[in-house]
């Protein structure tokens, strides 16, 4: 894979390059300088075409599966049937009003919990025999059989008589889950161009936040009804059939082809995608990439022991971990009943705005994330969630205490409302795409698949203990579990402001060499070691030649 320089003269390892090393450089495959977002084999034909959407949209698709189910599981826990039946003991405080638990501790059960954390373990599961069959058998059949889980998951949860049956639901779905996010934006980043990379990995989440929006308008417009809460989850049913419906036609990625031994599909989609037969220079690359990422005996273990692969490992461990630390998925999950506390309705039409907010700030993060970059994103959207978090604790701390029956003054509630709406801003076009997006991004071939279902593993790990947890938290820390949100946002700003490089416009083998490059990244000798490889083996390659990104040990 070619190794571009910068403009100024020197390449992404830190060397210096002068005019006559940079023509043996272009002599063997390195040209001096690319065009900016770009890869230097990207033909200059590629274009952004239908097809690319398409796809790209067809494997975002799967996002709607998490999503909904974000979104739906607090409606539904809310309702008056659906406590009655399966949660008699929070039925009895919310409806009954049976016993004085505290404004904090109305929804705080077990089973509760359980329900809406179990599907978060069953997916974290799951995720390593994805990540396994997306290389045995292609991207492609993981979205298909995510879709297919996902539904059978829905048909239980909706006709259920008793809590087994809505356990085992959860499970299915989680199952459904933990492929599709294994293999969805492991698909786009695959197939989307390198200069458009970040914009359409978003989409995921973009797809994601609609479902929740879905969700939430399926609570609200049901909750009328008895058994509306059936309804809507049996709505749902209709997302994983289209998953399933686009995955029969989806193509698989020419990575994935050409790792299976299909180099003709392989080139033939690609074509497709790229709008141009002049692919010549990415097929090649691609040939070699895969040639040598077959070096690689066991990419998990390649993932997790070998020292070359250190940043990549961090960051798939780090970003799913600053995820759901910033408390999204609690709000998301308890919205309802967090406004219930401290409105004077049940907080349904106030989840409906901010999944409307949540829809239109991802949207916004798809048309920025390539132009503003990926760590300015995540810089402005931590601070302005830490003082949403710093906000919302203060107003619960000075405010609910002084209302004994839990419910503030409307100017008051209307107000936090507003903040929630903003919090949700800023996660959705910062923390809540970009650890999607980066842990594929900054893989190589051979620990791409491994690192996505690591990724999901440790993503809905973290989910299940933060739903798990949630409501024993704010029922002992009460308002000071948001200020505990907003302490750990200010880190992971911090964090990443240090240790994470930019990786905007750059190709997967740019970014890798940017790792070598990086002020504490390149102190590892495995990491600086790969970068000299890389350096040394474009110089001294005859001329003609082209130099494969991976070095395999």
């Amino acid at each position: 894979m070619d190794t571009p320089t910068k403009a100024n003269g020197s390449d992404l390892t830190g060397h210096t390059v002068d005019a006559n090393e940079s023509d043996s450089l272009k002599q063997v495959g390195y040209p001096s300088a690319a065009p900016p977002g770009s890869t230097p084999s990207e033909s200059p034909e590629a274009k952004f075409t239908i097809y690319v959407f398409a796809t790209t949209l067809v494997a975002a698709g799967a996002g709607l599966l998490f999503g909904f189910d974000n979104g739906i599981i607090g409606g539904v826990t809310g309702t008056s049937e659906f406590q009655r039946k399966f949660l008699p003991d929070v039925y009895r405080v919310n409806f009954l009003e049976g016993g004085d638990v505290g404004n904090y501790c109305k929804f705080d059960s077990q089973i509760l919990q359980l329900f809406v954390s179990v599907l978060y373990l069953a997916a974290a599961v799951i995720a390593p025999l994805a990540g396994v069959i997306a290389n045995w058998r292609g991207r492609q059949i993981c979205l298909l059989t995510s879709g297919c889980l996902f539904g059978i998951g829905i048909i239980l949860l909706a006709t259920a008589q008793n809590v087994a049956m809505v356990v085992l639901g959860r499970i299915l779905m989680g199952g459904g889950v933990g492929f599709a996010n294994s293999s969805s934006t492991l698909y786009i980043v695959e197939v989307a161009p390198p200069r458009l990379r970040g914009g359409l990995g978003i989409m995921f989440q973009l797809v994601q936040t609609l479902g929740i929006l879905i969700a939430y308008v399926y609570n609200y417009a049901f909750d009328t009804i008895d058994w509306g809460w059936r309804l809507s989850i049996a709505l749902g049913g209709v997302f994983a059939a289209l998953v399933v419906i686009g995955a029969l036609v989806l193509p698989d990625t020419p990575i994935s082809l050409l790792n299976r031994g299909r180099p003709e599909d392989a080139r033939r989609v690609l074509e497709r995608v790229r709008g141009t037969a002049n692919v010549d220079a990415e097929f090649q690359e691609m040939t070699e990439i895969v040639t040598a990422s077959k070096k690689v005996p066991n990419s998990f273990k390649s993932l997790l022991f070998n020292p070359r692969y250190r940043p990549q490992l961090a960051v798939v461990i780090a970003m799913p971990i600053f995820q759901q630390w910033t408390g999204i998925n609690a709000v998301i999950f308890y919205t309802p009943q967090i406004f219930s506390y401290v409105s004077h309705s049940k907080g349904l039409e106030d989840t409906v705005v901010v999944g409307a907010v949540n829809v239109a700030a991802t949207l916004v993060s798809t048309f920025t994330v390539d132009r503003f970059g990926r760590k300015f994103l995540f810089t402005e959207g931590g601070l302005q969630m830490a003082v949403c978090m710093i906000i919302i604790a203060a107003t619960l701390g000075t405010e609910y205490g002084m209302h004994p029956n839990g419910r503030l003054p409307e100017p008051v509630s209307r107000g936090l409302l507003a903040v929630f709406c903003t919090f949700a801003a800023g996660y959705a076009w910062s923390f809540g795409p970009l650890p999607w997006l980066l842990p594929s991004e900054v893989q190589p071939l051979e620990t791409r698949a491994a690192a996505a279902s690591v990724n999901t593993t440790l993503n809905m790990l973290m989910t299940f203990v933060v739903a798990q947890t949630f409501q024993d938290q704010l029922c002992a820390e009460r308002w000071g579990v948001f200020a505990f949100f907003a302490g750990l946002e200010l880190l992971f700003v911090v964090l990443i402001l240090f240790f994470l490089p930019e990786t905007k416009g750059k190709s997967m083998d740019q970014i890798a060499v940017s790792f070598g490059d990086h002020w504490f990244w390149g102190k590892l000798k495995g990491v600086r070691t790969f970068k000299e490889e890389r350096y040394e083996a474009a110089k001294n390659a005859p001329a003609g030649a082209k130099q494969t990104t991976i070095v395999a040990h």
